[in-house]
């Protein structure tokens, strides 16, 4: 009787420590997940911010209009993926040329001075999201975390695989699924 009773207790203690360690696994995981996310998260709109900061810097310099946000913005996120990507940039100073604004030498040079920083902040927050990236991919590729991220719904999916994506210049996008760098021209 003493010997079934032990063997009982034993067994109950052995599923009750197999759900505690399930449990603490499930939660680990869980929350490890749900950071990594908003970490990507925050470092994605700190590119945002970056971009946008950028943007009014140099509108602020050069006196650009209103009606010219929207497209400056687009310039000045070509220009930091042209940097960021391996390209040469000088889509600023010709779309300002293009518009016919009004500036000097010196507004030239205060432009190149606020897109090189923009440029060096921009690849600074793109290596950091990187990091994170290539972190939360490495710990769903393992199989026990793996196993544990994807049952609680915080795996490294298609929504992050996209936004852990770089943002690369259309020559660097070339070169990429060609395998052949083509020679910039200025």
């Amino acid at each position: 009787m003493k010997a079934v009773l032990i063997v009982l207790i034993a067994f109950v203690s052995l599923i009750v420590g197999a759900v505690v360690i399930g449990v603490a696994n499930y939660v680990s995981f869980y929350d490890q997940g749900v950071q990594y996310r908003a970490d990507i998260d925050r470092f994605d709109q700190g590119a945002l911010t970056v971009l946008s900061a950028t943007t009014m810097k140099l509108m602020n310099a050069a006196k650009v209009p209103g009606k010219y946000r929207e497209d400056l913005e687009g310039v000045v996120k070509a220009e930091m993926a042209a940097r960021y990507g391996g390209g040469k940039g000088g889509q600023v100073m010709l779309w300002v040329q293009e518009r016919q604004l009004n500036f000097d030498s010196s507004l030239y040079k205060e432009l190149q001075l606020i897109i090189t920083a923009g440029q060096d902040e921009f690849k600074v927050s793109q290596q950091q999201k990187l990091d994170v990236c290539a972190n939360f991919q490495a710990l769903d590729g393992k199989l026990w975390s793996g196993f544990f991220l994807n049952l609680t719904g915080t795996g490294y999916n298609d929504e992050y695989r996209r936004k852990c994506a770089p943002i690369l210049d259309e020559t660097t996008n070339r070169a990429n699924q060609t395998k052949k760098q083509e020679v910039l021209e200025f």
